[in-house]
């Protein structure tokens, strides 16, 4: 089995399992307190669709998770209580865009309202305008984020297989995944049956943000 079908294995393996009812009192509970019913899987996306998700939000889907989209696209199931996949089909839509604007909106905030800032950027007070002018020029120099659930992402560029999937909360940022196979095992508690772990890349910007250097 190659990588991505054991990518679209494990997806499969989520959206068949727990079909029993919620736990009780599930609702109020925070949406990652359990696993069941979390997803379901549509048929892949065409070329075209591909393409246009990448024209829109001007990024390329690296190999691996553009091969994934092709044969399944991971959804909300319909009685999901909040979204956190993107639906790359229903492409331009608000949904998708508030996800693409999440890194500048929550590191903006950290800086603005928590005074947690790069360390490079200046340590005393800066006016709102210019916290958003050195947000928006260093995410412009970084690599793009792809939005792959709730508030987990995969750098754009290098554009090839096995880019780390990071959890970006603003700074809070950290690496929930060597790969996206090894995410997906993370995110939805199934075993990641490799003999060998997958290297773990350097991403600019991301990966010192993550390890805090």
């Amino acid at each position: 089995m190659n990588y991505t079908n054991e990518i679209v294995e494990v997806l499969r393996i989520v959206a068949e399992r727990d079909h029993e009812q919620k736990p009780p009192g599930s609702s109020a509970l925070k949406p990652d307190s359990w696993r069941g019913n979390v997803l379901r899987l549509e048929a892949g996306l065409s070329e075209a669709e591909l393409r246009r998700a990448e024209e829109i939000y001007t990024f390329r889907f690296p190999p691996d998770l553009r091969e994934l989209l092709s044969q399944v696209l991971p959804v909300d199931p319909p009685d999901a209580e909040r979204r956190r996949f993107p639906n790359w089909r229903e492409v331009p839509s608000d949904d998708v865009q508030g996800r693409m604007d999440w890194p500048f909106d929550l590191l903006l905030f950290d800086a603005m309202n928590n005074q947690d800032r790069l360390s490079d950027w200046p340590k005393e007070p800066q006016p709102d305008e210019d916290l958003r002018a050195m947000t928006r020029a260093t995410l412009d120099k970084s690599p793009r984020l792809i939005p792959i659930f709730a508030h987990r992402f995969l750098p754009a560029p290098p554009c090839e297989s096995g880019n780390p999937v990071f959890s970006m909360h603003g700074i809070d940022t950290i690496i929930y995944g060597a790969d996206l196979l090894s995410y997906f095992c993370n995110e939805f508690k199934v075993t990641d049956v490799r003999t060998e772990k997958p290297p773990l890349k350097k991403i600019p910007f991301w990966s010192p943000l993550a390890w805090d250097e």
